[in-house]
């Protein structure tokens, strides 16, 4: 497979519709967590956040945070250094939710 993610390989391959229906189906929400989660990682270094966003169902802020602070090298690849305003406007959200982010925001910003 060499650096080719799964959800690259799936896109080429015209297949991942079939994949998504698959892993949606599974009944195990550990086994159906990592697929999708394979999958919108493969979007995401293909630069296609917002599908990869919308395949995760992100429902926590925390949970969305983690997950762009996990992308960051895919940021990058489009910018370098474009990881840390992304993950500034992030806190910044999360701050109107969190005080304790508003503080962590406050620390991005310097």
């Amino acid at each position: 497979m060499g650096n080719k993610h799964l959800g690259e390989i799936l896109a080429e391959g015209g297949q991942e519709d079939k994949v998504l229906e698959f892993a949606r189906s599974v009944q195990s929400d550990e086994d159906r967590d990592q697929i999708l989660s394979a999958i919108a990682d493969g979007r995401a270094q293909a630069e296609h956040f917002m599908g990869a966003l919308s395949i995760l169902g992100l429902h926590e802020p925390d949970e969305f945070l983690e997950t762009v602070a996990s992308w960051a090298p895919y940021f990058d690849q489009m910018a370098s250094g474009l990881s840390i305003p992304v993950l500034r406007e992030v806190t910044s959200i999360l701050g109107w939710l969190h005080p304790d982010w508003r503080k962590i925001h406050r620390l991005l910003s310097t």
